[in-house]
């Protein structure tokens, strides 16, 4: 009975062993997967971390670039305020300019109608004169003046203009004497005498275009010592 007992024993521990045996295996198993899984959280925990740090420089990244948003808002409001400035200073230049180039038409107008009426008041003044001066000569004669003749070869003396020619210019008038043959404006740039029907002559420097030419050029004569002279227009 006691053998009997025994082997019973025996098979129960044995029995027990296989149990044992099998369940340490099934733990063991457990422990590989749960390893493996530790292994895979473990893995999981540094990309983690590498993706922590890289939020975090991202972050940083995001910051400087918010700051420097916020940098170009200023600059771009300074920029704003800079072109609303040159608008306003350009619209005033402009303005200006508006208004000097109406004070130069005006002034130019001004000075057309001055040119004429000086022009006007001249010819009644060289009218006047050319009077006097053939009433001089016809009172104290011819013969008076010669002490300053002389022959005049390179002076053009040309006939009066008839008014159907048109040919429009201007000229200085130096004055008018009885003779064609006087030294007494030889020295006169471009020096021509037109023969007047009264049997008087002109004696004219240069010939222009416009009345403002001719009346420059009278005041470089009256700069050079010249007196008493005028603006002639020839048509």
């Amino acid at each position: 009975m006691k053998k009997k007992s025994l082997n019973s024993e025996v098979i129960d521990i044995s029995n027990s062993l296989v149990s044992s045996k099998k369940s340490s295996e099934d733990l063991n198993k457990n422990l590989k997967n749960l390893n493996s899984k530790l292994k895979k959280l473990k893995d999981i925990e540094k990309k983690f971390k590498v993706c922590e740090k890289s939020v975090l420089k991202l972050s940083s990244q995001i910051k400087d670039l918010e700051s420097r948003i916020q940098v170009l808002d200023k600059n771009k409001t300074q920029l704003e305020n800079e072109n609303k400035m040159q608008a306003m200073s350009q619209n005033k230049l402009i303005n200006e300019k508006n208004n000097l180039q109406e004070t130069i038409t005006y002034l130019k107008d001004s000075n057309d109608e001055l040119n004429k009426t000086i022009f006007k008041k001249r010819n009644d003044y060289l009218k006047l004169k050319d009077v006097f001066v053939y009433m001089e000569f016809k009172k104290n004669g011819v013969e008076s003046m010669k002490d300053v003749e002389m022959e005049t070869k390179d002076v053009i003396i040309e006939p009066s203009k008839k008014n159907n020619v048109k040919n429009l210019y201007f000229t200085v008038n130096l004055g008018v004497l009885l003779t064609s043959k006087s030294n007494k404006f030889r020295d006169a740039p471009d020096l021509w005498i037109m023969n007047n029907q009264n049997n008087t002559f002109s004696y004219m420097s240069k010939k222009f275009n416009s009345i403002n030419e001719a009346t420059e050029h009278m005041n470089n004569l009256i700069s050079a010592g010249y007196r008493d002279l005028s603006v002639v227009k020839i048509d």
